[in-house]
């Protein structure tokens, strides 16, 4: 798959069932279908919130937003990037993780603590959680959260909130740091700043799994779904993308990501089959076959004009892509760069072949200067933009001109 090209240092988080995808950026969300890798809308960022964490409440998405005396948390349909619920929380709070229909939240401050947000009839529900220890490390398994607490590992069960089962790790762990736990019905796992290339592993039902799993550099990202022993694996020094088999029934992968080169997240796609979401700044995301050989899909190689392309197309024009040849190309004609992003917009529509840009468009782009999408303001001065019969298009030499280039 070539898909969707975020501009800034991404964050990936995958729908349980594998249809859906959010590339989350400083100032924006966007939705890619899975398996085309299309984007199909954005939901731009508060950039005054000091943080914004995301998760997945089953198909709809949870997006929790930290500002300095409160937090702003929004449920959002990805059809249509939809706001269905909307809920202000008096705390500096932090989404831990999701499991289902259920997010974990914890304050760094009290009185509020730990506690549940659920979607439920329309809106959105607090359930306090009944611990006295505000976790730090949570993860999910099967349908439950997993806490680390001291020594022990407990699995919550997030419709009932009590806890289920409690899990003592092994001497190897004690005294240690965990720094990310998970697991599924068959197996608990977790890891440690102390070996901070190892996977351990605690089996729930035994088959003869593996202990340990080590990977040859340290683990910057693990990605994995409740109900899955697969986890994809993001190495810190090379941006290398590793499976690992927590059942043991495979030895460890090294998938090729081409063309991703780099690493900066990803995610595991649980569906029909098993695919791993793999995503670079200023590359096309990548879906990754795991039941291929190479495991992965092969897509071409994109150009600057398939980034424009790609960009015009999804209607996602928040922010404007950062193009040496048309930067040049504004620079010659005198334009400045609030408004560079008009001849991006244009020369997309040119390769596009589309009849041009409607103003309301234009006017989006530019941040509500309807002046300029009107042919009243700056751009109008120039002879780069041709306004007629209610669109708006690059003149034709200078069409040509970026035509020209390599």
């Amino acid at each position: 798959m070539l898909g969707y090209i975020p501009v800034d240092r991404p964050r990936v988080a995958v729908a349980q069932g594998g249809t859906v995808a959010a590339i989350h950026e400083p100032t924006r969300l966007t939705f890619v279908g899975i398996p085309d890798g299309a984007p199909f809308a954005m939901v731009p960022l508060d950039v005054a919130a000091t943080g914004i964490d995301v998760a997945w409440l089953e198909r709809r998405l949870l997006v929790l937003a930290r500002f300095p005396t409160h937090s702003l948390a929004r449920v959002i349909e990805p059809s249509g990037a939809r706001v269905l619920a909307e809920r202000r929380l008096e705390a500096w709070l932090h989404l831990r993780a999701s499991v289902d229909g259920h997010a974990l939240v914890t304050a760094d401050t009290a009185p509020f603590g730990v506690a549940i947000l659920a979607f439920v009839h329309d809106h959105l529900v607090v359930n306090p959680f009944p611990t006295r220890v505000v976790p730090v490390v949570v993860g999910t398994a099967d349908a439950k959260f997993v806490i680390t607490a001291h020594a022990t590992i407990d699995e919550w069960d997030p419709v009932g909130l009590i806890a289920q089962r409690r899990l003592r790790l092994p001497a190897t762990s004690a005294g240690a740091t965990v720094t990310a736990v998970g697991g599924s019905a068959r197996v608990a796992w977790w890891t440690t700043r102390e070996a901070p290339r190892r996977i351990d592993v605690l089996p729930l039902v035994t088959r003869g799994q593996p202990r340990t799993h080590e990977l040859p550099e340290p683990i910057a990202q693990i990605a994995g779904q409740p109900h899955s022993d697969l986890l994809a694996c993001l190495g810190a020094d090379t941006g290398r993308v590793y499976v690992v088999d927590l059942d043991g029934r495979a030895p460890l992968r090294v998938l090729d990501t081409t063309p991703v080169t780099h690493a900066h997240a990803v995610g595991l796609v649980v569906g029909p089959d098993v695919r791993v979401l793999v995503s670079e700044a200023t590359m096309p995301t990548t879906l990754v076959s795991l039941d291929a050989s190479p495991a992965r899909a092969t897509p071409p190689i994109a150009t600057w004009r398939d980034e424009v392309v790609a960009w015009t197309r999804s209607g996602l024009v928040d922010r404007v892509l950062v193009i040496p040849a048309v930067d040049a190309l504004a620079h010659r004609l005198g334009i400045p760069a609030h408004l560079t992003g008009a001849i991006t917009l244009c020369y997309g529509a040119h390769l596009c072949g589309a009849p041009g840009v409607a103003p309301v468009d234009l006017a989006h782009l530019l941040g509500g200067r309807w002046d300029e999408a009107l042919g009243a303001g700056q751009l109008a001065k120039t002879d780069a933009l041709i306004y007629a019969r209610s669109r708006i298009t690059l003149a034709p030499a200078y069409a040509q001109l970026l035509d020209d280039l390599p």
